[in-house]
């Protein structure tokens, strides 16, 4: 396939026009390209074609408007891709394995696979691994009452889920009966008891049908109001190709809630503040010097075992005796909690990033050639 010194933004198709999500970013990116000398193109998966190897997106004209362009491939893609639901992979995936298997297009960064391949991942490092609390696959009845009588308190999560969606929590109570609590498979918040193990069962088969899951404790990631929350570090590669700290925020849930996502009606605030208002001195500087050791092990760490990755999305817990937690890693990560708490640097440079990463990258591959 013919290739283009260019970086494409590969998405999915969204309402509007263009047809596609994150508008203002991938303004903000294109711009700087343009500034940089480096054309941009925003484009979807099944938008190319195989006959004349050129691709049809979207950038913008001198006047700073949208405006439909066709293209020969670009050689940089950064993939911005969301796969909610099986119909979207489905309808995508061809096309972007054939993406993957062109050898003269370089992907900005891969994926990551899933939350089990990520903890078998961080479980071998020696320094990494404290950070992960007891973790397990789902695959038989008996674990929940193994774990219920180990933890008391225990929580699913879908293997590859996000948005919160899917996740439950359940509490044994006295005489064997169990509260459950999480997000349904539309992401709507429930809350129900059940009397016996054998209802328990029966209660959670519709998620684990649709879904593989993981079963780990229930960590008591709560502010001293009781608010569930967790914190948010976003690391990104520069100009230098090097791993830098974007900025970090918490993301504070509803009262009732046992998850913190934004899409769940969660709300962002300033790290600092939030950890003035929870922790004492002590214990913050335990925190800080924690957050420390995820930020400078954990990209080169992830990156090493699983090939390239341009940014990082790290979710951590913090529980009340100041242990920090590793929850999940996400290599998609959104930009809209800086835009919650009006961290305009964070935002900004989030936002530009990919750009100098890409130039950094045709730099290196022309002094190659």
């Amino acid at each position: 396939m013919k290739t283009k010194p260019m970086l494409g933004i590969m998405t999915i198709h969204a309402p509007g026009i263009p047809p596609f999500p994150e508008k203002s970013f991938y303004k903000q990116i294109v711009q700087t390209g343009q500034s940089e000398g480096i054309p941009v193109i925003i484009f979807h998966p099944n938008a190319i074609d195989e006959q004349t190897q050129t691709v049809k997106g979207y950038t913008l004209n001198q006047a700073g408007n949208w405006m439909s362009v066709t293209t020969s491939l670009p050689a940089f893609i950064y993939d911005r891709c969301f796969y909610i639901g099986k119909g979207l992979n489905r309808r995508y995936k061809p096309y972007v394995l054939k993406l993957k298997e062109n050898k003269n297009i370089q992907f900005l960064g891969l994926g990551l696979k899933g939350k089990w391949q990520l903890y078998q991942m961080v479980s071998a490092h020696p320094v990494l691994s404290q950070f992960l609390p007891h973790t397990d696959i789902l695959n038989r009845n008996k674990q929940l009452s193994d774990w219920l009588n180990r933890y008391k308190s225990i929580i699913l999560k879908p293997i590859n889920g996000s948005l919160g969606m899917g996740i439950i929590k359940i509490t044994e109570k006295s005489g064997r009966a169990y509260d459950i609590e999480g997000r349904d498979l539309l992401n709507k918040s429930f809350q129900s008891s059940v009397s016996n193990l054998s209802s328990l069962y029966q209660f959670i088969q519709p998620f684990i049908r649709r879904w593989k899951y993981l079963i780990q404790p229930y960590l008591t990631l709560t502010s001293k109001q009781g608010v569930p929350f967790d914190m948010r570090i976003f690391m990104q590669k520069d100009g230098t190709g090097q791993w830098i700290s974007i900025g970090k925020a918490v993301r504070i849930g509803q009262k009732n809630s046992i998850t913190s996502n934004l899409h769940g009606g969660g709300k962002a605030c300033c790290f600092r503040d939030f950890l003035d208002r929870n922790y004492n001195r002590e214990q913050i500087e335990g925190i800080l010097s924690r957050v420390k050791i995820l930020e400078e092990l954990l990209p080169p760490y992830i990156e090493s075992q699983h090939g390239q990755l341009l940014e990082l999305g790290i979710d951590t817990g913090i529980d009340q005796d100041g242990r920090v937690w590793l929850l999940e890693v996400n290599s998609k990560p959104g930009r809209q909690i800086f835009e919650q708490i009006n961290d305009q640097d964070a935002l900004r440079k989030s936002q530009i990033n990919p750009v100098y990463y890409a130039r950094y990258l045709m730099q290196t591959r022309s002094r190659r050639i």
